[in-house]
């Protein structure tokens, strides 16, 4: 699969969000299944260096499963955080909460490291495998929840899609994921219920 697809969002925290398709339907795929499913995800959002990716990778099994286990817990945290966002409501406290426990445990492997353009930055690469994975993304994340996106978070309508975007349109005109997938399946459906009524009125 190439990952790049999934790539609508804006921002790489709300990507990996949207790594679950068709959600909450009986064609629900989750990209995020296995853990070299997450190594191939992390590598091509750019998340781990090449060392850091070969450290992860060369993990024991058990510690395996607990970082899939961090990466899709911090998934539900940033979906249920921009869900709220995107709604418009006070984000839950649960996942608030969440957040900043996964925060605490990896910034106990960073390092600010000279960076350009910026003076700092906070570095993952030399940090055990669990932090060197979580640690980019849910910094990342609290970044992200940190700006004002009052009318640019959005959430796609469809039940059975729901990822979220940052619209960048100059009027905040953007409604869908893209256009090429549930944009095209709204005005299909638009068109059968007028050819219905259209049909019914005849």
């Amino acid at each position: 699969m190439s990952f790049s697809l999934h790539r609508i969002s804006g921002h790489v925290a709300l990507d990996l969000a949207n790594t679950i398709s068709w959600r909450d339907s009986p064609a629900e795929i989750d990209h995020l299944a296995r853990f070299e499913d997450a190594m191939a995800w992390c590598r091509d959002a750019g998340i781990l260096t090449p060392r850091a990716a070969r450290r992860v990778a060369a993990a024991e099994p058990a510690l395996r499963d607990r970082i899939l286990t961090d990466l899709r817990r911090l998934r539900g945290i940033v979906y249920a955080i921009g869900g709220a966002v995107a709604d418009g409501t006070v984000p839950p406290e649960a996942p608030r909460a969440a957040l900043v426990a996964m925060l605490r445990n990896a910034l106990a492997g960073a390092v600010l490291e000279p960076a350009a353009p910026e003076p700092l930055r906070l570095s993952f690469a030399a940090a055990e495998p669990r932090a060197a994975m979580i640690g980019p993304l849910a910094w990342a994340a609290l970044d992200l929840f940190r700006q004002d996106l009052a009318g640019r978070l959005k959430q796609c309508p469809p039940d059975d899609c729901r990822w979220l975007f940052i619209d960048t349109t100059k009027n905040r005109s953007r409604r869908w994921c893209d256009m090429a997938s549930c944009g095209n399946r709204a005005k299909v459906h638009r068109h059968r219920q007028a050819a219905l009524r259209a049909d019914s009125g005849s």
